[in-house]
């Protein structure tokens, strides 16, 4: 790998606000970049937990995240998933990875905790990841911790503007329809006076046909 590339990198990650570039650079670029055949993404949200590219079928391997986010939880950066030094529980679960040609896992961190995974596929070339390889992958998900958590909270921010100019359009709109009900009103109200004359006009136009003189002017 071009380790020269790292400062650059790790800027462009830091500078992602919008998660779907953030993701396009994680399962795309990086990948190109290093000659890795895959980059899976999870990320978990809430209650939520989401796994990208989408297309990647990940979520259903019915893998017990769980086992994973308590071995990574701690001070542990990554897991490799082919050394045989872990507990009967983690090693059903990177089994599982490894049958999908997953190598590595790294924790990404935010200041609130894990906030997701990256699952590491094997080199194009076939080649076992070194040490230096590892080191360079957990500087990548430390600053990706960060601007994954920078993109969330930009995603909640643009939620939180469109609800809010929801609600204001609603109050315009409410504003609006009152003064359209008070303008009906008003009008009724002019439009119930001359009426009011005109009906009594001809109500004395019926009863009273022998007085011309005022016969002529009500008509």
């Amino acid at each position: 790998y071009n380790y020269t590339m790292l400062p650059d990198m790790t800027r462009q990650i830091g500078t992602c606000v919008v998660i779907k570039d953030l993701v396009y650079m994680l399962t795309h670029t990086i990948p190109e970049n290093f000659h890795i055949q895959r980059i899976i993404l999870m990320v978990f949200n809430n209650t939520d937990t989401n796994f990208y590219p989408e297309s990647s079928c990940f979520d259903k391997l019915h893998l017990n995240t769980e086992v994973l986010k308590l071995h990574l939880s701690s001070d542990n950066d990554y897991i490799f998933c082919g050394s045989p030094h872990y507990p009967s529980g983690l090693m059903d679960q990177l089994n599982i990875l490894q049958n999908n040609g997953i190598e590595l896992v790294f924790a990404l961190r935010c200041s609130s905790g894990l906030a997701g995974l990256t699952f590491l596929g094997k080199r194009q070339d076939e080649k076992p990841y070194t040490r230096r390889d590892i080191q360079f992958f957990t500087t990548i998900a430390n600053q990706t911790g960060l601007a994954l958590e920078n993109s969330l909270h930009y995603e909640s921010l643009i939620e939180s503007k469109k609800q809010i100019e929801k609600m204001f359009n609603q109050v315009v709109q409410s504003e609006k329809m009152a003064a359209l009900g008070e303008m009906a009103t008003v009008i009724a109200h002019e439009l119930k006076n001359p009426l009011g004359i005109i009906r009594s006009s001809a109500q004395y136009l019926t009863h009273n046909s022998q007085d011309l003189k005022t016969r002529q002017e009500l008509l």
